[in-house]
Protein backbone atom coordinates (compact mmCIF):
# COMPACT_ATOMS: atom_id res chain seq x y z
CA UNK A 1 0.00 0.00 0.00
CA UNK A 2 1.41 3.40 -0.48
CA UNK A 3 0.65 5.99 2.15
CA UNK A 4 1.17 9.84 1.88
CA UNK A 5 3.60 10.12 4.56
CA UNK A 6 6.18 7.35 6.55
CA UNK A 7 5.01 8.61 9.99
CA UNK A 8 1.83 11.07 10.64
CA UNK A 9 2.11 12.62 14.60
CA UNK A 10 -1.09 13.23 15.36
CA UNK A 11 0.00 16.57 18.10
CA UNK A 12 1.98 19.38 18.42
CA UNK A 13 3.69 19.21 21.79
CA UNK A 14 6.48 16.97 22.14
CA UNK A 15 5.76 15.19 19.26
CA UNK A 16 7.32 18.04 17.15
CA UNK A 17 10.72 16.26 18.61
CA UNK A 18 9.92 13.28 16.63
CA UNK A 19 8.73 14.80 13.55
CA UNK A 20 11.95 16.46 13.25
CA UNK A 21 14.93 13.23 14.19
CA UNK A 22 12.16 11.34 11.79
CA UNK A 23 12.59 13.70 9.23
CA UNK A 24 16.21 14.56 9.75
CA UNK A 25 16.34 10.67 9.28
CA UNK A 26 15.11 10.93 5.78
CA UNK A 27 11.65 9.98 6.54
CA UNK A 28 8.53 11.70 5.19
CA UNK A 29 6.65 13.24 7.81
CA UNK A 30 3.17 14.99 9.09
CA UNK A 31 2.33 17.09 12.21
CA UNK A 32 -0.96 17.29 13.39
CA UNK A 33 -1.80 20.25 15.08
CA UNK A 34 -5.27 22.50 15.70
CA UNK A 35 -2.85 25.77 16.41
CA UNK A 36 0.27 25.74 15.11
CA UNK A 37 1.12 28.75 16.98
CA UNK A 38 1.16 26.47 19.89
CA UNK A 39 3.84 24.26 18.60
CA UNK A 40 5.58 22.67 22.01
CA UNK A 41 2.29 21.94 23.58
CA UNK A 42 1.34 22.35 27.42
CA UNK A 43 4.76 22.52 28.68
CA UNK A 44 6.12 25.01 26.42
CA UNK A 45 2.69 27.29 26.53
CA UNK A 46 0.78 26.60 29.66
CA UNK A 47 2.90 24.31 31.79
CA UNK A 48 6.64 24.11 32.49
CA UNK A 49 8.24 26.96 31.03
CA UNK A 50 6.22 30.15 32.28
CA UNK A 51 5.51 28.45 35.40
CA UNK A 52 9.09 28.08 35.73
CA UNK A 53 9.30 31.71 35.35
CA UNK A 54 6.49 32.85 37.75
CA UNK A 55 8.29 30.62 40.61
CA UNK A 56 11.98 32.31 39.92
CA UNK A 57 9.76 35.35 40.40
CA UNK A 58 8.26 34.10 43.79
CA UNK A 59 11.78 33.26 44.57
CA UNK A 60 12.90 36.63 43.97
CA UNK A 61 10.04 38.58 46.77
CA UNK A 62 10.97 36.00 48.76
CA UNK A 63 14.88 36.73 49.17
CA UNK A 64 13.87 40.44 49.39
CA UNK A 65 11.84 39.88 52.07
CA UNK A 66 14.71 38.51 54.37
CA UNK A 67 15.70 40.95 57.41
CA UNK A 68 19.00 42.47 55.74
CA UNK A 69 17.05 43.77 53.07
CA UNK A 70 14.42 46.43 53.66
CA UNK A 71 11.94 48.44 51.36
CA UNK A 72 8.78 46.70 49.81
CA UNK A 73 9.09 44.57 46.86
CA UNK A 74 5.82 44.80 44.04
CA UNK A 75 5.38 41.83 41.36
CA UNK A 76 4.08 43.63 38.43
CA UNK A 77 2.17 40.86 37.02
CA UNK A 78 1.36 42.93 33.32
CA UNK A 79 5.41 43.15 32.93
CA UNK A 80 6.00 39.07 33.59
CA UNK A 81 3.06 38.40 31.20
CA UNK A 82 4.86 40.32 28.56
CA UNK A 83 8.29 38.54 29.68
CA UNK A 84 6.59 35.17 29.09
CA UNK A 85 4.86 36.37 26.02
CA UNK A 86 8.08 37.05 24.33
CA UNK A 87 10.14 33.90 25.26
CA UNK A 88 7.24 31.55 24.22
CA UNK A 89 7.44 33.70 21.35
CA UNK A 90 11.18 33.38 19.97
CA UNK A 91 10.86 29.29 21.37
CA UNK A 92 7.87 29.00 19.28
CA UNK A 93 9.61 30.45 16.21
CA UNK A 94 12.57 28.28 17.25
CA UNK A 95 10.74 24.35 17.34
CA UNK A 96 8.85 26.07 13.72
CA UNK A 97 12.07 26.52 12.01
CA UNK A 98 13.03 23.05 13.57
CA UNK A 99 10.07 21.87 11.62
CA UNK A 100 11.21 23.03 8.55
CA UNK A 101 10.88 19.53 7.01
CA UNK A 102 7.96 18.71 8.30
CA UNK A 103 4.78 19.11 6.90
CA UNK A 104 2.78 20.51 8.99
CA UNK A 105 -1.09 20.18 8.86
CA UNK A 106 -3.27 22.81 10.72
CA UNK A 107 -6.63 21.07 12.15
CA UNK A 108 -7.86 18.98 14.60
CA UNK A 109 -7.14 15.48 13.58
CA UNK A 110 -9.16 12.48 13.83
CA UNK A 111 -7.95 8.32 13.48
CA UNK A 112 -10.75 7.17 11.61
CA UNK A 113 -9.41 4.15 9.84
CA UNK A 114 -5.93 2.16 10.45
CA UNK A 115 -3.23 4.35 9.13
CA UNK A 116 -5.92 6.91 8.29
CA UNK A 117 -5.82 10.14 10.06
CA UNK A 118 -9.03 12.74 8.96
CA UNK A 119 -8.24 16.38 9.35
CA UNK A 120 -11.10 19.11 8.04
CA UNK A 121 -12.84 16.52 5.69
CA UNK A 122 -9.65 15.28 3.93
CA UNK A 123 -7.84 11.81 5.12
CA UNK A 124 -4.18 11.70 5.00
CA UNK A 125 -2.41 7.99 5.60
CA UNK A 126 0.60 6.75 6.77
CA UNK A 127 2.56 3.70 7.27
CA UNK A 128 2.85 4.66 11.19
CA UNK A 129 0.39 6.64 13.32
CA UNK A 130 1.86 8.32 16.68
CA UNK A 131 -0.30 9.80 18.87
CA UNK A 132 0.37 12.76 21.31
CA UNK A 133 -2.67 14.62 21.75
CA UNK A 134 -1.61 16.12 25.57
CA UNK A 135 -3.28 16.58 28.20
CA UNK A 136 -6.16 19.52 29.92
CA UNK A 137 -6.56 20.05 33.34
CA UNK A 138 -8.63 18.17 35.52
CA UNK A 139 -12.11 19.90 36.55
CA UNK A 140 -13.19 17.84 40.12
CA UNK A 141 -16.61 17.12 39.96
CA UNK A 142 -18.89 19.43 41.00
CA UNK A 143 -17.25 22.54 40.45
CA UNK A 144 -18.17 24.79 37.69
CA UNK A 145 -15.41 25.98 35.29
CA UNK A 146 -16.55 29.07 34.03
CA UNK A 147 -12.55 30.54 33.36
CA UNK A 148 -13.27 33.76 35.53
CA UNK A 149 -14.25 32.62 38.83
CA UNK A 150 -12.89 29.12 38.71
CA UNK A 151 -9.84 29.11 36.94
CA UNK A 152 -7.07 26.91 35.81
CA UNK A 153 -3.57 26.85 35.67
CA UNK A 154 -3.68 27.65 32.45
CA UNK A 155 -5.20 30.92 32.92
CA UNK A 156 -2.87 31.58 35.84
CA UNK A 157 -0.59 31.87 33.55
CA UNK A 158 -1.93 34.49 31.23
CA UNK A 159 -2.96 36.85 34.53
CA UNK A 160 -2.04 40.21 33.61
CA UNK A 161 -2.55 41.32 37.37
CA UNK A 162 -3.39 39.16 40.93
CA UNK A 163 -6.07 38.73 42.88
CA UNK A 164 -6.30 40.04 46.84
CA UNK A 165 -7.39 36.15 47.32
CA UNK A 166 -7.29 32.45 46.08
CA UNK A 167 -8.17 29.09 46.82
CA UNK A 168 -5.84 26.61 45.11
CA UNK A 169 -7.50 23.15 44.85
CA UNK A 170 -5.01 20.43 43.88
CA UNK A 171 -1.62 18.62 45.78
CA UNK A 172 0.00 17.76 42.80
CA UNK A 173 3.21 19.45 42.11
CA UNK A 174 1.16 21.92 39.58
CA UNK A 175 -1.15 23.25 42.72
CA UNK A 176 1.78 23.43 45.21
CA UNK A 177 3.63 25.74 42.66
CA UNK A 178 0.81 27.94 41.87
CA UNK A 179 -0.42 28.20 45.72
CA UNK A 180 3.64 28.64 46.51
CA UNK A 181 3.96 31.80 43.98
CA UNK A 182 0.25 33.16 44.75
CA UNK A 183 1.86 32.96 48.76
CA UNK A 184 5.50 34.90 47.63
CA UNK A 185 3.39 37.34 45.80
CA UNK A 186 1.24 38.52 48.86
CA UNK A 187 -1.61 36.87 47.62
CA UNK A 188 -4.31 35.81 50.91
CA UNK A 189 -3.92 32.15 49.67
CA UNK A 190 -6.05 28.74 50.85
CA UNK A 191 -4.50 25.32 49.55
CA UNK A 192 -7.13 22.99 49.90
CA UNK A 193 -6.41 19.09 48.92
CA UNK A 194 -8.14 15.36 49.12
CA UNK A 195 -5.28 13.55 50.27
CA UNK A 196 -3.44 12.48 53.36
CA UNK A 197 -0.45 13.89 52.20
CA UNK A 198 1.12 16.46 49.67
CA UNK A 199 2.14 14.72 46.25
CA UNK A 200 0.52 11.97 47.16
CA UNK A 201 2.35 10.60 44.08
CA UNK A 202 5.86 11.83 44.08
CA UNK A 203 8.58 9.42 45.16
CA UNK A 204 9.79 9.45 48.55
Amino acid sequence: MNYDYDILFLGGGLNYAGAVVASKAGLKCALVEKNPAHLGGTCLHNGCIPSKMYLEAAETIRKAKKDHFSGSIVLEMATLDDEKEALLERATAAITKQCAKVDIVAGEGKLVAPHTVEVAGKKLTARYVILGTGSRPFIPEGIEYDGVGVITSDEVLNMRSLPEKIAVYGDGAIGLEMASFFASAGVETELIWRHDTLLRKAHP
